[in-house]
């Protein structure tokens, strides 16, 4: 299972300590005892439409139960609160109001990894 969180934030505000606190709250919320890998973008030119307020944006692969819509918004409503609560960053600077999130395997997803790319799994 992978989730990878782009945002415009930088990349002083997500320390190893909230790496390893956002692993296991992952695990916890989508109820897994297997491997998740976490990549949090940073420093990302992100905005909203017609806007000059930065955002970001949340991707989950590898759990079905994400096609789910009501679960999907109640999942990402946990996200944002959690990274705003670690870093005090609003949530609102972090990722838009209706984020894009997947299902299909990690299998098939290919991700491109650039310098402010952080890893932990």
């Amino acid at each position: 299972m992978r989730c990878v969180v782009h945002t415009s934030v930088g990349s002083d505000v997500f320390n190893e300590n909230f790496h390893k606190k956002f692993v296991r709250n992952i695990q916890e919320w989508f109820n897994v005892d297997h491997e998740v890998t976490v990549w949090i973008r940073t420093d990302l030119r992100l905005f909203r439409d017609c806007s000059s307020s930065p955002c970001g944006y949340l991707e989950v692969f590898g759990f079905e139960k994400l096609e789910e819509e009501a679960y999907t918004r109640k999942l990402h409503k946990q996200i944002s609160q959690f990274i705003s609560k670690e870093t005090s960053v609003p949530e609102e600077s972090i990722f838009k109001e209706y984020p894009p999130v997947h299902s299909e395997s990690v299998e098939s997803w290919e991700f491109n990894p650039c310098p402010v790319v952080s890893q932990l799994g």
